[in-house]
């Protein structure tokens, strides 16, 4: 039994002014979704032309063939049907606010975009024709699927949401950083700190939770701003993909305290061991100082 496939695409009113391109683009990325609708197996299904209306809406009608060997024991029109009924199940899915598993890479994801998402106000078709023992009028239902201008928010929302899933995810853990306070101001909204790090110096971010704003802002103030003063800042710690340092949710800031550190304090005497300086630099090269 011959399995196939109706794809009709209304590309809307003419005042849409569609182009060619973009109609065959259309029905083109509809045929590659398809491909990409069921498992690897049935990566071994193509859809051969069988008829095409270039009447508007344009249709095209197509059959299964294999494309290479299928695995043994496993029937052409088993794989087809399989993968016929999830595209239209996907299709179906976009038109109630969900976006498919299969089609989440990125080329997918581009192609119902451009399919769906861009087409304004085509309205897309998928059918099943009726098998040879069936009338000629008959059409599976739950195989066929119509997508049109209504569905666009739905759709929208699904690209939406795929592409927001698809973003990297920033990684966190809990520490500190220090660095000296350059500013007390709000960061989209929040009230934050701006913090030049003592290792990159560079400014981080550090904003604060209504939970722990009343606490930070006893320990902080403008005054230490202008006085550039050392602070160390709690909480969690947040990285962008690429390792770097992107912000910090600030649990604790703490002014670190700095005082002048007299020479008596750090001068050792003892430390060449009685040597002269010149001695104990020749046995440090050397290795032998005991």
């Amino acid at each position: 039994m011959t399995e196939r496939l109706i794809i009709s695409v209304d590309p809307g009113p003419l005042e849409l002014g569609q182009r060619v391109q973009e109609v065959f683009g259309h029905v083109l990325d509809l045929f590659e979704l398809l491909a990409h609708s069921g498992s690897t197996e049935e990566a071994g299904v193509g859809w051969r032309l069988v008829r095409v209306s270039m009447n508007s809406p344009l249709t095209i009608e197509a059959e299964a063939i294999a494309i290479q060997p299928l695995p043994p024991g496993v029937e052409l029109a088993t794989v087809a049907r399989r993968q016929r009924t999830t595209f239209a199940r996907n299709v179906s899915a976009l038109k109630h606010g969900i976006f498919p598993e299969s089609w989440r890479s990125s080329r997918e994801m581009a192609r119902v975009r451009r399919a769906f998402g861009q087409s304004g106000r085509a309205v897309t078709s998928v059918m099943v024709p009726a098998d040879d023992n069936r009338s000629k009028s008959a059409v599976l239902k739950d195989e066929s699927v119509v997508v049109g201008p209504s569905d666009l928010p739905a759709v929208e929302k699904a690209i939406q949401d795929a592409v927001n899933d698809a973003l990297p995810r920033p990684k966190t853990q809990r520490g500190s950083i220090e660095g000296q306070l350059q500013d007390i101001t709000t960061y989209y909204g929040k009230p934050a700190i701006k913090v030049i790090e003592r290792r990159s110096r560079t400014e981080v971010w550090c904003t604060v939770s209504e939970a722990h704003r009343v606490e930070i802002a006893e320990h902080a103030n403008f005054d230490d701003v202008w006085s550039g003063r050392r602070v160390r800042v709690e909480g969690t710690l947040v990285y962008d993909e690429g390792g770097g340092l992107a912000k910090v949710i600030a649990d604790s800031v703490h002014i670190v305290a700095v005082r002048d550190v007299a020479v008596d304090e750090i001068h050792d005497p003892n430390l060449t061991q009685g040597l002269s300086s010149d001695e104990y630099l020749d046995r440090f090269r050397e290795g032998t100082l005991g």
